[in-house]
């Protein structure tokens, strides 16, 4: 009698209202299959908090999350399931590849959950034959199945309130949104709930986050306040992790890795404590804020969930395989690890980018002057010589984009300054600013990710050409474009392999 009554009283007593989060803090007292022992606590994953309110937020229909792997981004689809069950009943269909990952994903995750929470464990079925691998009857009157997206008959007859579709860039094509309409009967009501890491661009996954309002991951930097995301172009090393023969030093790349501020160019070092410490101040801030208030997405990588370090090594190993014609670890580098849509085009990769030592607008010892009768010299400098500055243009129709590099005799520059500027007064306050002498302005007539806005193909003709990716911006590439091109003019750039004649001057 007790038995009976017990399940009576789990069946009818009235949901459980608090934030998921709240909820699993109190009843998930353990994830099994975790590799962080004891019960759930979301200080432990913070970019998942905002998840769990959209999944339970009424007007939300659609929830796309692209994260990286070991990110925590199948937990809270499978704690969010734990939820739904207890307190939010209603036919459900989870997703995986196929049937059999669909069962694995049953028997050694989502029952183990199950099983360590009581709310749910109590709402199993007293008839064993209601409790499958891939299909549970509990007794308040929802069933969950466990299906495969490969097999199409999966994604059809059933009408469903929720769907859980997890790793959805290995889907077929087209199976996503047809398993996506057995919500349709629902209404409202109904909600979609998908996860992914990054897949190829222009697969089904990332078109649907494409219409969410893609919610990007952002921490304020501790030295400037400045919000900004974790982007993979702010990770440096130091320029000296090589030998003499190319050959990296990984223990030193880890040593020197940190994470520099896109605001003040603080570089923030490697270590759990400033993970910890700047995923504490994150907030998601909206990408596309015109999106339809429905549909609702995140993006997350592995730069807040992992070590700096040992994704610079990650990634060298995978571009030192690239180079070899291998560039399958460097996708999985950006579709694992940094959550992106992967482009199969061996040259649309990162810059590989390594601190050298100053910021922009610092004063440079090697640089060199030209004195009043044209001369390039070294320092020590002569009186009223100007710094060998160059101020470089790429002029839009309502704007202009600006460098400032600075070069020494031997050839070697630096990056003083860039900026997008309005005016072409404000062309010339930035020249007078920064002492250019008008000769070494050059100005053409018609962000650093645009420096890789362009890649190598071959034509059908067989010449190898630069072409623009996509409708990547790539004015700041044609700026220092135009600075190389003065090099070469001013001979900074090739006298290196030119002998000099006796009593020419550099």
């Amino acid at each position: 009698m007790n038995l009976y009554s017990g399940m009576w009283r789990g069946v009818c007593e009235p949901p459980d209202r608090r934030p998921i989060w709240q909820w699993a803090e109190e009843h998930i007292r353990s994830i099994p299959y975790s590799p962080q022992p004891g019960a759930f606590r979301i200080e432990n994953s913070l970019q998942i908090r905002d998840v769990f309110e959209a999944i339970t937020d009424p007007r939300v229909r659609l929830v796309t999350i692209i994260a990286a792997v070991q990110a925590s981004k199948t937990m809270v689809m499978e704690i969010a399931l734990a939820y739904i069950v207890a307190n939010m009943p209603g036919p459900a269909l989870w997703l995986n590849e196929t049937d059999e990952d669909a069962k694995d994903q049953s028997e050694a995750r989502l029952q183990k959950l199950f099983d360590a929470c009581e709310p749910v464990r109590r709402l199993y079925p007293a008839n064993r034959h209601k409790k499958r691998n891939t299909t549970i009857h509990f007794a308040n009157g929802m069933t969950l199945w466990m299906l495969g997206a490969h097999n199409r008959t999966n994604l059809q007859r059933r009408s469903i309130r929720y769907l859980l579709a997890d790793e959805c860039w290995q889907f077929p094509s087209g199976h996503l949104a047809e398993a996506e309409a057995r919500v349709t009967a629902f209404g409202w009501l109904g909600k979609c709930i998908f996860s992914s890491q990054g897949g190829v661009e222009g697969d089904d996954i990332h078109r649907k986050f494409e219409m969410t309002d893609q919610r990007e991951w952002m921490f304020a930097c501790p030295q400037c306040g400045h919000r900004q995301p974790f982007k993979w172009e702010n990770i440096e090393w130091s320029k000296d992790c090589r030998d003499e023969n190319g050959q990296y030093d990984f223990a030193r790349v880890h040593e020197t890795t940190a994470l520099r501020c896109e605001g003040c160019n603080a570089y923030l070092p490697d270590g759990d404590d400033m993970r910890r410490r700047l995923n504490a101040t994150g907030q998601f801030v909206a990408q596309n804020p015109k999106a339809a208030k429905a549909n609702v997405g995140f993006h997350w990588n592995a730069l807040a969930t992992m070590p700096w370090g040992a994704l610079a090594e990650l990634y060298l190993r995978a571009k030192m395989a690239a180079r070899q014609g291998d560039t399958s670890l460097l996708a999985q580098f950006f579709q694992k690890r940094l959550a992106l849509a992967w482009r199969d085009q061996p040259d649309d990769l990162d810059l590989e980018i390594a601190p050298s030592g100053y910021k922009r607008g610092e004063l440079w010892e090697e640089e060199a002057r030209i004195d009043t009768r044209g001369r390039i010299q070294p320092p020590p400098h002569p009186e009223h010589a100007v710094p060998l500055r160059m101020l470089c243009a790429d002029v839009q129709r309502d704007c202009l984009f600006v460098i400032v590099r600075s070069w020494a005799v031997d050839g070697s520059s630096r990056l003083i300054w860039n900026e997008k500027i309005l005016t072409f007064d404000d062309l010339e306050a930035i020249q007078e600013r920064f002492n250019i002498h008008p000769s070494l302005v050059f100005v053409d007539c018609g962000y650093l990710a645009q420096m890789q806005s362009e890649h190598r193909v071959q034509e059908k003709s067989g010449k190898w050409v630069w072409k623009q990716i996509g409708d990547r911006d790539n004015h700041y590439l044609d700026a220092e474009s135009m600075a190389v091109a003065a090099g070469f003019m001013t001979k900074l750039i090739g006298a290196e392999s030119i002998s000099p004649e006796p009593g020419d001057s550099k």
